[in-house]
């Protein structure tokens, strides 16, 4: 079985049935293969290239499953094998003792990149094996066209297990005056369940913040974070009157699942008129930074009737020419 032949490479092992499980779906030579059944079930049987290939089993019986574990000799080939228990039969990949192996869990989908190496599904997530040495690992999570760069290094025979996951924070606006509440969202896949945000949120000294609604957020506040799903949170972030102006990180941390993001936002003398237009409550007739910064058509027209006006917040008087600006932002992206 060599590297060179197996460069580029990905690789799906198929499924059938469900009593027959591999205890993981790589196995180094240099180790026993690990079988789970139901009680009851037949002896596991193993076949290479579909030749049977004997091998004595030793089972252990557990909590409603049979443990079977057996030993390949040394000379036994490397590659795919199969293993069938009755009509259920399961694959997993026989690999070099020299070899390593990066098992990525976290969620499901994960789309996973490595040159010269083989990706194998497991149970868990994505099983990543070839020559030991360094590695750099490519992934990208479900709906997500950016993929994600991971660098390893790995000895020979060495099994890792890395959880994955990412926290992005995008606050309502990046540019905001002193004394005005802006929107902070958090979207969080998590490789482990969280109970509680409580205390995670990071914020420059003064400021305050709770947690908030958003239209992507779940309908209780308190609503812990799942396992391998993503998911959305918010915090209203009150920026006190007395700020001065300059650049403030938040951040978001989050050590029980290896997790943490930040983000900066600029606190300003005075808004760009686009943006007050799109944080605009033609309702209230009011700036409001919480609001998403997409340009509405009723936010449109009250920025027509400022024509030759000053435009609040901003130092500026409304032209034609910002008309236009704002009427191809409305069009390109408005809500």
């Amino acid at each position: 079985m060599r590297a060179a032949g197996i460069a580029a490479l990905v690789f799906t092992i198929p499924l059938v049935g469900w009593a027959l499980e591999v205890a993981r779906p790589v196995f180094f030579a240099a180790e026993p293969v690990v079988l789970v059944t139901p009680p009851g079930a037949d002896a596991p049987v193993l076949s290479f290239n579909g030749e049977p290939y004997p091998l004595t089993w030793t089972s252990r019986p557990g909590a409603g499953q049979v443990r079977w574990e057996g030993a390949l000799p040394d000379r036994a080939p490397l590659g795919i094998w199969v293993a069938s228990s009755g009509p259920d039969c399961v694959a997993f990949l026989r690999v070099p003792r020299d070899w390593a192996a990066l098992e990525l869990q976290g969620a499901a989908g994960l789309l996973v990149q490595a040159s010269g190496r083989w990706i194998v599904p497991g149970a868990q997530g994505q099983v990543v094996t070839g020559p030991a040495g360094e590695w750099q690992v490519r992934y990208s999570f479900p709906g997500q066209a950016a993929s994600r760069s991971l660098n390893v290094s790995l000895a020979p025979h060495e099994w890792r297990t890395v959880l994955l996951g990412f926290l992005e924070l995008t606050p309502s606006t990046p540019l905001v005056l002193p004394g005005h509440d802006f929107l902070l969202k958090a979207r969080i896949l998590s490789p482990v369940g969280i109970p509680s945000l409580t205390g995670a949120l990071m914020l420059p000294p003064g400021w305050g913040a709770e947690p908030t609604y958003c239209q992507e957020c779940p309908p209780e506040l308190d609503e812990p974070v799942p396992e391998g799903t993503a998911t959305e949170r918010a915090w209203l972030v009150h920026v006190p009157p007395t700020t001065p102006l300059g650049g403030y990180t938040l951040q978001v941390q989050l050590p029980g699942a290896g997790l943490a993001g930040e983000t900066r936002v600029e606190v300003v003398r005075r808004l760009p008129v686009p943006v007050v237009v799109a944080h605009w409550d033609t309702q209230r007739n009011s700036l409001d930074l919480t609001l998403d910064q997409g340009i509405t058509y009723q936010q449109l027209l009250w920025a027509v009737s400022l024509l030759g006006q000053e435009v609040p917040y901003s130092g500026r008087t409304m032209t034609q020419a910002m008309l236009d600006r704002l009427a191809e932002l409305w069009a390109r992206g408005g809500r």
